[in-house]
Parts: C-alpha cells; sequence; structure tokens
C-alpha cells in the first residue's frame, strides 16, 4: 500500500464559507442602528439599505424632526428604542465628553439578544 503524504500546502482555517458569514452578518440585519449621524453615516445607511436593511438612527446633538434623517432614509428613533430594536448597531460619534458612557451597562441591558455591536467612534463612548 503507498502512503499519501500530506500536502505542503498550508490549508485555510476557519473555511470559507465560516469568513463570508461573518463578513455578512452586519449588512444582512434586518434592522441597523446608527448611532450618531456623522457623513459616514449617510453613506453607511445608503449601502446598508441597498441590501434590504431597515435603518434607525439616534444622535443627541439632532433633533427627530430635523430634515436630514429623511434626506438620508434614516428613521430617527429615541436611544432606548434604538438599543431594543438594532440587530446590529453602529456607534459613529466623534468624541466629546458630554458623550463619554454614552452607551453604558443600562443601555447594553437593553439591548437585543444577540445584536452586533460595531464602535468606529471613540472607545469612551462605551
Amino acid at each position: 500500500p503507498t502512503v499519501e503524504q500530506p500536502s505542503s500546502r498550508p490549508t485555510l482555517s476557519p473555511s470559507l464559507p465560516s469568513i463570508g458569514t461573518r463578513r455578512n452578518r452586519l449588512s444582512s440585519a434586518p434592522t441597523v442602528g446608527l448611532l450618531g449621524l456623522t457623513p459616514a453615516a449617510e453613506v453607511l445607511a445608503q449601502l446598508l439599505q441597498a441590501f434590504g436593511s431597515r435603518v434607525m438612527g439616534y444622535d443627541p446633538a439632532l433633533h427627530p424632526s430635523d430634515a436630514t434623517w429623511a434626506r438620508w432614509g434614516i428613521e430617527a428613533v429615541g436611544l432606548a428604542e434604538l438599543m431594543e430594536q438594532s440587530d446590529g448597531l453602529v456607534l459613529l460619534l466623534p468624541y466629546f465628553h458630554r458623550y463619554r458612557g454614552l452607551v453604558g451597562s443600562r443601555q447594553l441591558e437593553v439591548a437585543r439578544a444577540g445584536q452586533v455591536l460595531v464602535n468606529v467612534g471613540h472607545s469612551g463612548l462605551l
């Protein structure tokens, strides 16, 4: 009998399908919350909507009736509602001392189970 020698080529780990699953988890989320109406939020909202996601948002410095929300296609909601209803949450706010700890234990307790949190802002927001 012949014994096959193991290939000297490295194998990929994790497998390719699992990489794709992780990468697409946020983009396939039915509801994505954006915390902070920064210029990046406009582009991100357009991309998420193209994938069929519902996009909600909250910005402590912008009134919910401001026309920017509608112009960018983002449903303005309060922070509690954003935490409760979002399958994915993206923090985009710049750091100001008044925003320190904006997302704390109280907000995380009401967050949807399995919610994906992506912080593109300053760590002081958490």
